[in-house]
């Protein structure tokens, strides 16, 4: 029913932006936006509307058109967002698709039969808007290392340490931006599991996240990462190999460099740390974070 009530959401969201004025819809005309992109019946629909009558989220006229209610949640608007993207993708899907997944682009609502000048063409304008964005959150990262770096110099980090932690910083950051592209090509296998076993890669992504049961108490009780590493290697290189998608010798043959390397960048953050107010701190942590998943998960739609 979620589904059915965002998608109805989406419709008054899509209406509302061809027209500021018409802000209520018809039973008839809700189910014909919706069916531009997948059947919905009558019943379902009748429950859907009646659902977000009940919750305030829409009103019901005498002449039984709906409204949208004057105010929406921050959630409310993600959900109108995140429907009208999944009816534009339907919609587009079904008129014909030119993409290449494993290097990351999709254009839907290209028909078929398009000549045959047009694919290398769009890849283009794909790569230099993929590169615009790269650019933009390269030039994020470096801001937000410079400005965190210079503070942490106006308390006594010295030049030597600075660079340093600039260089780990961005070497995590260049390492999220190869992950994400080594897991396009694994994008294709979720669509046959989902057909298989529906349900099933949500589960999947939830087992591979959650480390080992004596990884997350280390975790939860603040015992730093290198450490966890060296006292758990059985259960850290399984861990890792699911993560990476990489099988276990490999990691187990590289963990020496591993451990290394968490050790070196645990020093790092510690040195950082300790040349920051709390605050400076904790703005670094958030901005940074935000910076690494745009850098993971961002995906762009453009109508």
């Amino acid at each position: 029913m979620p589904e059915v009530e965002n998608a109805i959401k989406a419709a008054f969201f899509s209406k509302a932006a061809d027209a500021a004025a018409a802000e209520s819809l018809r039973f008839t005309e809700v189910r014909a936006i919706i069916g531009e992109s997948r059947p919905i019946s009558d019943r379902t629909l009748s429950k859907g509307l009646r659902r977000l009558v009940e919750q305030g989220q829409l009103k019901k006229h005498e002449d039984r058109s709906y409204e949208r209610s004057v105010t929406w949640e921050l959630k409310d608007r993600m959900d109108v967002i995140l429907a009208a993207d999944r009816l534009s993708i339907d919609a587009g899907a079904s008129v014909g698709v030119v993409g290449d997944q494993s290097a990351g682009w999709t254009f839907y609502g290209v028909p078929r039969g398009k000549p045959r000048e047009l694919r290398p063409r769009l890849r283009r304008a794909a790569v230099r808007f993929q590169e615009e964005v790269d650019e933009i959150l390269w030039e994020a990262a470096e801001q937000t290392v410079n400005l965190t770096l210079a503070k942490a110099r106006d308390r006594g980090l010295s030049r030597g340490g600075a660079r340093n932690i600039k260089r780990i910083l961005l070497d995590i950051f260049g390492f999220w931006e190869s992950l994400r592209w080594e897991q396009l090509d694994s994008f294709a296998w979720v669509f046959i599991t989902e057909k298989i076993a529906p349900g099933a890669f949500p589960k999947f992504i939830e087992k591979l996240l959650k480390p080992p049961l004596g990884v997350w108490n280390d975790l939860n009780a603040g015992v730093p990462v290198h450490e966890s590493m060296a006292k758990r290697p059985n259960e850290w290189i399984p861990y890792l190999a699911r993560m990476f998608i990489e099988d276990q010798e490999t990691i187990r043959g590289n963990w020496d460099r591993l451990l290394t390397d968490a050790e070196a960048g645990a020093r790092a953050y510690d040195m950082l740390r300790n040349h920051l107010k709390s605050r400076d701190w904790k703005l670094f942590g958030k901005q940074w974070s935000s910076i690494i998943s745009a850098r993971y998960w961002s995906c762009a739609v453009i109508r």
